[in-house]
């Protein structure tokens, strides 16, 4: 028996792209900053607002997370 991998819409401003996938228990998301004019403080602020949204729409939060790459 498998487990499914049940992918995220394209809500979260990455075109083309899942924002993320479930599977067996572990969620994987992905974002990028929507508007890049603004500060690099006000895109990062911008970036986690939206990723705690995410977590939250899978039944997470940041204190689940195992592993975060920032560029």
């Amino acid at each position: 028996m498998s487990a499914e991998i049940r992918r995220l819409p394209h809500t979260w401003g990455i075109k083309g792209r899942s924002s993320g996938s479930i599977y067996n228990g572990m969620a994987w998301v992905a974002t990028v900053a929507e508007d890049k004019s603004p500060s690099i403080e006000t895109q990062t602020q911008s970036v986690f607002a939206r990723l705690e949204s995410m977590l939250e729409a899978v039944g997470s939060d940041k204190t689940r997370i195992l592993s975060a790459t920032i560029h």
